[in-house]
């Protein structure tokens, strides 16, 4: 009998899914391509744009089947453009990164690449909602603390989880390092049906030890976390740190983008205009593997359920740790 976290990825990532992976490394492909061709013989660009020529160069690299499936219109595809029109003057250290996709379009399909409605993001969400439901108890209190909110869209699928199974009122805290970003999300939030859930907002990194009223309390019983760790600077350090937050039983969640050894994400392609966190110059990817992940939970003492897609160009991770 499958465990709870491998039903619910095996439920989520599908043939069709894979498709739309496979459709998106031929469009980065091909992307990738154009850009570095203009660089072959030019190594003029600046140091800190290296890492990400380096990338593109692998991406290029890949071998992509004449016969993928042709990636469809929606956020996806915009994002994929808006970060190809930018790389050249990017490149060449004439435009900043956070500036193009957070303000204007870019934020608009940043919002929409990692909502639910983006197919190829929607797993992410719906897994870290899934594992979250199954958490919660008929007619028992609970409190959630999510870490990374980003702009809203792993928090929307679980408020419409929360709302289909909770009986006793929810108490969600909702972080994030971006004081912006955490307005924004809160205003949509807060034109959300509330029912039995009470929001309350408050800027936290992770990276740090909390000293915010509402998150340093503790006493929660979900930390949630999507697609938001992988940016930690000591990954062992902040997973101790968030399960120190938990109350007896609790769990921390995280559903994470993962790859292979030495492999790549697709979502790269446009987060390499960000800057590349200190902890992971050098490597291959900004995302971390299975057996990277696995060796932080244990380096950090904790007990961890993790279940990982079947191969494929690139996996999900969903994991659920605790202290006991």
């Amino acid at each position: 009998m499958k465990n709870g976290n491998l039903a619910i990825v095996d439920s989520l990532i599908n043939d069709e899914y894979m498709q739309l992976i496979e459709a998106a490394w031929s469009k980065v492909g091909g992307y990738a391509r154009d850009i570095v061709s203009e660089y072959e013989d030019d190594e003029s660009a600046p140091a800190t744009r290296a890492q990400a020529l380096a990338w593109l160069r692998l991406a290029a690299a890949r071998g992509v089947s004449h016969h993928s499936p042709v990636l469809p219109g929606g956020s996806a595809l915009s994002f994929l453009k808006l970060a190809r029109d930018a790389y050249p003057d990017f490149l060449a250290g004439e435009s900043n990164g956070t500036h193009l996709l957070f303000s204007g379009d870019g934020l608009h399909i940043w919002r929409g690449y990692y909502s639910s409605s983006n197919p190829l993001y929607a797993p992410l969400n719906q897994a870290a909602a899934a594992a979250l439901a199954e958490r919660v108890k008929e007619g028992v209190p609970l409190r959630v603390l999510e870490i990374g909110v980003g702009t809203g869209g792993a928090t929307l699928a679980v408020i419409n989880a929360l709302h289909q199974v909770a009986t006793a009122p929810v108490s969600y805290l909702a972080t994030d390092i971006s004081a912006s970003l955490l307005r924004s999300t809160a205003d949509k939030l807060n034109q959300c049906p509330a029912g039995l859930i009470e929001f309350n907002f408050e800027p936290y990194d992770f990276n740090t030890e909390p000293t915010r009223q509402h998150v340093s309390t503790g006493g929660f019983d979900v930390v949630l976390a999507v697609n938001a760790l992988h940016n930690a600077h000591n990954l062992p350090a902040s997973l101790r740190m968030l399960s120190s937050l938990l109350k007896e039983g609790g769990v921390l969640i995280t559903s994470e983008s993962i790859c292979g050894a030495g492999e790549q994400v697709h979502q790269e392609f446009f987060l390499n205009l960000l800057p590349l966190p200190a902890h992971r110059q050098g490597c291959s990817s900004r995302f971390l593997s299975s057996q990277d992940w696995q060796h932080a939970i244990g380096n950090a003492g904790l007990k961890s359920d993790i279940a990982i897609n079947s191969i494929g160009p690139e996996l999900m991770l969903l994991a659920t740790v605790s202290t006991t």
